[in-house]
C-alpha cells in the first residue's frame, strides 16, 4: 500500500483544513514542536485502526471549540487501484460520534478495519514492552500480529 495523500479538518491541533501529499519513496515530517507532526501520524493510524493512539478520551481528537471534523486519505493498493478511506466525527455532548467510509460508501468500524491496510505503531511509550512483564509483551505482540493476520486476531478474541 502506498499512501498518496491525507486531508484533515479540526483534528487535534489542525484547526483548519490541512492536506499533505506523500512520495512513494521516502517522506519526512519535520517542523517545530507542537505544530502537528505527531497528529498527522495519528491521523494515518486512525485511518488504519478507526481510532487514535494518544487520547484518554476520543473527544480529544477534535480541535478544541469545534463541533465536527474529518480525516481522509487516498492510497494505492497496486499501480492501478486507488482507494479512499475517511472518518468523520461530530461532538455529541461529551462524546465523539464517528462515521467510517471506504470509497465514500458508509461502513461499520469492523469492516473498515478489515479492509484497511494494517498499520503498526511503535512510539517511545512502547518501550514498556522491554521493561514490563512478559504478559505485557505478549499482549503487545498479540495486538500487532492480529493487525497483520485477521485469523490470528479471531483466535485470540475467541480464546
Amino acid at each position: 500500500m502506498l499512501l498518496n495523500s491525507i486531508e484533515l479538518r479540526h483534528f487535534r491541533c489542525h484547526h483548519a483544513y490541512t492536506q499533505a501529499n506523500f512520495s512513494p519513496y521516502l517522506n519526512l515530517i519535520v517542523g517545530p514542536n507542537a505544530m502537528g507532526k505527531t497528529s498527522i501520524l495519528e491521523a494515518i493510524y486512525m485511518l488504519s485502526q478507526g481510532k487514535g493512539f494518544r487520547e484518554d478520551d476520543e473527544i480529544e481528537l477534535l480541535t478544541v471549540d469545534r463541533d465536527d471534523g474529518f480525516v481522509s486519505a487516498s492510497y494505492k493498493i497496486n499501480k492501478d487501484l486507488m482507494h479512499e478511506a475517511s472518518v468523520t466525527y461530530r461532538r455529541d455532548e461529551l462524546y465523539l460520534q464517528k462515521k467510517y467510509f471506504i470509497d465514500k460508501a458508509p461502513t461499520t468500524i469492523s469492516k473498515f478495519r478489515r479492509v484497511q491496510v494494517p498499520a503498526v505503531l511503535f512510539a517511545p511509550h512502547h518501550l514498556d514492552i522491554i521493561t514490563h512483564s512478559p504478559s505485557y509483551r505478549r499482549e503487545y505482540l498479540d495486538t500487532v500480529i492480529s493487525r497483520i493476520d485477521p485469523i490470528y486476531g479471531k483466535a485470540i478474541r475467541e480464546y
